[in-house]
């Protein structure tokens, strides 16, 4: 005897795009992204933190994306994230079948993110210093000449 399935919809082949999402092909294309990134991870048995470290993410940053909140990084900086693990980017355009281009994006490591480059130890770094006060507005002006 088969059983009856619950009434349901066939998927358009877009998760987002069936919840009803805007900018559903976005969110589709960043989450391809972030499995790939999560296959480099496993690939190279490193953990979270190694990672993160390879990407110049936070570690609770790369967390998140891994965890699927990935709505403030652009697909630009996903992009850099594989690249930074050593990934070739490419963009393919192709019409009836047949590739009219192939576009390299982001060749391993063409761009310097990772958190060593960007914040190296005793680099030139301006400090902070308190501003220094011009004008003292409360104290008498006895020394303007009038």
């Amino acid at each position: 005897m088969k059983k009856k399935l619950p009434d349901h919809k066939a998927s358009c082949g877009n998760v987002f795009a069936d919840a009803g999402m805007e900018n559903a092909n976005e969110h589709l294309l960043k989450a391809r992204l972030v499995s790939r990134i999560q296959d480099q991870i496993d690939i190279r048995k490193i953990n979270q933190t190694k990672a993160s470290h390879l990407m110049g993410l936070a570690q609770p940053d790369l967390s998140n994306i891994l965890n699927g909140r990935f709505r403030g990084f652009s697909v630009e900086r996903l992009m850099r994230c594989l690249s930074s693990l050593d990934c070739e980017i490419e963009i393919v355009i192709r019409r009836d079948g047949k590739t009219l281009a192939i576009i390299p994006v982001l060749p391993p490591s063409s761009v310097e993110t990772s958190r060593e480059t960007r914040l190296k130890p005793n680099s030139n770094r301006r400090r902070i210093t308190e501003p220094k006060i011009l004008h003292q507005p409360d104290k008498p002006k006895e020394d303007l000449p009038e």
